[in-house]
Protein backbone atom coordinates (compact mmCIF):
# COMPACT_ATOMS: atom_id res chain seq x y z
CA UNK A 1 0.00 0.00 0.00
CA UNK A 2 2.45 2.26 0.46
CA UNK A 3 4.39 1.74 -2.76
CA UNK A 4 1.15 2.30 -4.41
CA UNK A 5 0.73 5.63 -2.49
CA UNK A 6 4.81 6.56 -3.11
CA UNK A 7 3.88 5.74 -6.90
CA UNK A 8 0.51 7.87 -6.70
CA UNK A 9 2.81 11.01 -5.56
CA UNK A 10 5.65 10.45 -8.12
CA UNK A 11 3.14 10.70 -10.59
CA UNK A 12 1.61 13.70 -9.29
CA UNK A 13 4.67 15.89 -9.26
CA UNK A 14 5.65 14.47 -12.69
CA UNK A 15 2.50 15.22 -14.27
CA UNK A 16 2.19 18.36 -12.25
CA UNK A 17 5.77 19.98 -13.16
CA UNK A 18 5.24 19.32 -16.86
CA UNK A 19 1.95 21.61 -17.10
CA UNK A 20 3.29 24.59 -15.97
CA UNK A 21 6.72 24.02 -18.17
CA UNK A 22 4.65 23.41 -21.46
CA UNK A 23 2.43 26.67 -20.59
CA UNK A 24 5.89 28.70 -19.97
CA UNK A 25 7.07 27.10 -23.47
CA UNK A 26 3.66 28.00 -25.71
CA UNK A 27 3.33 31.32 -23.64
CA UNK A 28 7.01 31.89 -25.43
CA UNK A 29 6.04 30.64 -28.48
CA UNK A 30 3.15 33.10 -28.95
CA UNK A 31 5.17 36.12 -27.98
CA UNK A 32 7.48 34.77 -30.95
CA UNK A 33 4.54 35.47 -33.01
CA UNK A 34 3.46 38.70 -31.77
CA UNK A 35 7.07 40.04 -32.43
CA UNK A 36 7.04 38.46 -35.71
CA UNK A 37 3.24 39.83 -36.95
CA UNK A 38 4.60 43.48 -35.23
CA UNK A 39 7.78 43.55 -36.83
CA UNK A 40 6.31 42.96 -40.08
CA UNK A 41 3.35 45.42 -39.67
CA UNK A 42 3.67 48.84 -40.12
CA UNK A 43 4.30 51.52 -36.92
CA UNK A 44 1.25 53.11 -35.85
CA UNK A 45 0.26 54.68 -32.67
CA UNK A 46 -2.68 52.80 -30.32
CA UNK A 47 -3.58 55.53 -28.23
CA UNK A 48 -2.99 59.11 -27.60
CA UNK A 49 -4.79 60.96 -24.88
CA UNK A 50 -4.30 63.92 -22.60
CA UNK A 51 -4.45 62.89 -18.97
CA UNK A 52 -4.38 64.52 -15.84
CA UNK A 53 -2.52 61.95 -14.16
CA UNK A 54 -0.72 58.37 -15.32
CA UNK A 55 0.48 55.35 -13.16
CA UNK A 56 1.79 52.79 -15.65
CA UNK A 57 0.40 50.85 -19.09
CA UNK A 58 -3.21 50.89 -19.45
CA UNK A 59 -3.60 53.15 -16.08
CA UNK A 60 -4.63 56.81 -16.60
CA UNK A 61 -6.79 59.60 -16.02
CA UNK A 62 -7.99 60.57 -18.62
CA UNK A 63 -9.23 64.69 -19.00
CA UNK A 64 -12.97 65.01 -19.10
CA UNK A 65 -12.37 66.84 -22.31
CA UNK A 66 -9.99 68.76 -24.69
CA UNK A 67 -10.30 71.96 -22.87
CA UNK A 68 -7.16 73.15 -21.19
CA UNK A 69 -6.76 76.25 -18.82
CA UNK A 70 -3.87 78.81 -19.43
CA UNK A 71 -1.24 77.75 -17.08
CA UNK A 72 -2.42 73.79 -16.61
CA UNK A 73 0.21 71.20 -17.04
CA UNK A 74 -1.09 67.95 -19.30
CA UNK A 75 0.09 64.94 -19.43
CA UNK A 76 0.20 63.30 -22.67
CA UNK A 77 0.25 59.10 -23.21
CA UNK A 78 0.74 57.28 -26.29
CA UNK A 79 1.13 53.49 -26.99
CA UNK A 80 3.00 52.34 -29.77
CA UNK A 81 1.40 50.07 -32.25
CA UNK A 82 4.15 47.43 -33.97
CA UNK A 83 7.40 48.67 -32.91
CA UNK A 84 10.05 46.56 -33.93
CA UNK A 85 11.92 44.10 -31.73
CA UNK A 86 15.66 42.92 -32.44
CA UNK A 87 16.10 39.75 -31.44
CA UNK A 88 20.28 38.67 -31.12
CA UNK A 89 21.96 36.59 -28.98
CA UNK A 90 19.07 35.60 -26.56
CA UNK A 91 18.15 39.44 -25.81
CA UNK A 92 15.50 41.52 -27.30
CA UNK A 93 15.98 45.43 -28.11
CA UNK A 94 13.92 48.13 -29.02
CA UNK A 95 14.63 51.67 -29.45
CA UNK A 96 12.53 54.74 -30.29
CA UNK A 97 11.93 58.41 -29.68
CA UNK A 98 8.88 60.82 -29.71
CA UNK A 99 8.28 64.42 -30.79
CA UNK A 100 5.85 66.76 -29.45
CA UNK A 101 4.43 69.44 -31.80
CA UNK A 102 2.02 71.82 -30.72
CA UNK A 103 0.16 73.53 -34.02
CA UNK A 104 -2.11 76.48 -33.99
CA UNK A 105 -5.32 76.64 -36.15
CA UNK A 106 -3.58 78.08 -38.87
CA UNK A 107 -1.11 74.97 -38.35
CA UNK A 108 1.56 77.71 -37.60
CA UNK A 109 4.20 75.40 -34.87
CA UNK A 110 4.21 77.34 -31.94
CA UNK A 111 5.65 74.94 -29.72
CA UNK A 112 8.31 72.14 -31.06
CA UNK A 113 10.11 69.24 -28.69
CA UNK A 114 12.20 66.60 -30.56
CA UNK A 115 12.99 63.34 -28.67
CA UNK A 116 10.60 64.16 -26.11
CA UNK A 117 10.45 60.66 -25.07
CA UNK A 118 13.75 58.50 -26.15
CA UNK A 119 14.03 54.94 -25.27
CA UNK A 120 16.40 52.11 -26.17
CA UNK A 121 16.36 49.03 -23.92
CA UNK A 122 17.67 45.49 -24.17
CA UNK A 123 15.84 42.83 -22.00
CA UNK A 124 16.30 38.92 -21.35
CA UNK A 125 12.04 39.07 -22.15
CA UNK A 126 10.36 40.72 -24.63
CA UNK A 127 8.31 43.85 -23.60
CA UNK A 128 4.53 43.88 -25.03
CA UNK A 129 2.99 46.66 -22.85
CA UNK A 130 4.89 49.65 -23.87
CA UNK A 131 3.74 53.62 -23.67
CA UNK A 132 5.31 56.78 -23.18
CA UNK A 133 4.04 60.18 -21.35
CA UNK A 134 5.44 63.42 -21.55
CA UNK A 135 3.89 66.35 -19.58
CA UNK A 136 3.37 70.14 -20.94
CA UNK A 137 2.59 73.32 -19.13
CA UNK A 138 0.21 75.34 -21.50
CA UNK A 139 2.50 78.54 -20.19
CA UNK A 140 2.47 81.52 -22.90
CA UNK A 141 0.50 79.98 -24.93
CA UNK A 142 -2.54 82.26 -26.22
CA UNK A 143 -5.93 81.28 -26.24
CA UNK A 144 -7.28 79.45 -28.96
CA UNK A 145 -7.85 76.07 -30.85
CA UNK A 146 -4.53 73.93 -31.33
CA UNK A 147 -3.94 70.36 -31.97
CA UNK A 148 -0.93 68.65 -30.06
CA UNK A 149 1.35 66.45 -32.26
CA UNK A 150 3.33 63.12 -31.24
CA UNK A 151 5.38 61.58 -33.93
CA UNK A 152 6.80 58.96 -33.11
CA UNK A 153 10.33 57.24 -34.36
CA UNK A 154 11.00 53.21 -34.60
CA UNK A 155 14.25 53.66 -34.40
CA UNK A 156 14.73 49.99 -35.63
CA UNK A 157 12.52 49.45 -37.95
CA UNK A 158 13.05 53.34 -39.68
CA UNK A 159 9.44 54.44 -39.67
CA UNK A 160 7.67 57.04 -38.12
CA UNK A 161 3.61 57.45 -37.01
CA UNK A 162 1.69 60.28 -36.08
CA UNK A 163 -1.20 60.84 -33.77
CA UNK A 164 -3.04 64.40 -33.09
CA UNK A 165 -5.31 65.51 -30.33
CA UNK A 166 -6.72 68.76 -30.49
CA UNK A 167 -7.95 71.30 -28.01
CA UNK A 168 -8.46 75.10 -26.91
CA UNK A 169 -6.51 77.00 -24.71
CA UNK A 170 -9.18 78.77 -22.27
CA UNK A 171 -8.28 81.46 -19.53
Amino acid sequence: MKLLWTLVLIFAVITGGWAPAQQADDVTMLKEKIIDFQNADPLGIRLFIACSEVKGYGTYVARPDNRIREGDTVVFYFEPKNLFTKREAGMYEIAYTADIVILAANTQEVYVQKDAVSVQQKSASPRMDLYGTFKFTFERIVPGKYVVKTILHDKLKGQSAEAIWPLEVTK
